[in-house]
């Protein structure tokens, strides 16, 4: 596989793409080839960065420049911290059909804005529409279905420490 991480102040583009060859048994049956990859840039509204440890190779964690909070105060007016918010967008890429095997091809855009409250908690909505064709599956009624169109709407709280 090939991958590649681009961090530029708020902004983060990433890619990857990977293949796979299998040999069957027997061999006379011909090698497959799979592969897959995507696409994926998204921006800080509020002006973070996605850390990177230069000596590991690894993301690390976003810390806000301000943790989302809600208080009253002495004044009687609210105080409140609104957290980083991210927008990303996602192309993927799937191709698992070849020779006889009929896996399916499938491709997805994927929009999302994530709401981060502080360094150890954040939620994430997304939106995917998504394609598969070349698939051919026959059910035990006779019924061929070899692809189709899919729309998902997700959400996620997580905490972590």
């Amino acid at each position: 596989g090939l991958e590649a991480v681009v961090n530029v102040g708020p902004v983060q583009v990433v890619g990857e793409y990977m293949n796979t060859w299998l040999e069957r048994d027997p061999p006379s049956d011909g090698r497959l080839h799979f592969s897959g990859g995507y696409a994926y840039v998204s921006y800080f509204l509020t002006g973070e960065h996605m850390a990177w440890d230069r000596e590991s190779g690894e993301l690390d964690r976003v810390i806000p420049f301000e943790n989302f909070f809600l208080v009253d105060t002495c004044s009687g007016e609210c105080g409140r911290g609104w957290g980083a918010w991210q927008v990303a967008l996602r192309y993927s890429y799937g191709d698992l059909t070849d020779r006889d095997i009929l896996g399916g091809v499938g491709e997805s855009v994927t929009f999302g804005l994530n709401w981060l409250w502080n360094p150890n908690a954040r939620m994430q909505f997304n939106y995917i529409w998504g394609r598969i064709s070349e698939r051919n599956v026959t059910d035990e009624n006779g019924f061929v279905a070899t692809g189709g169109d899919y729309q998902i709407l997700g959400a996620r709280f997580m905490v972590d420490f």
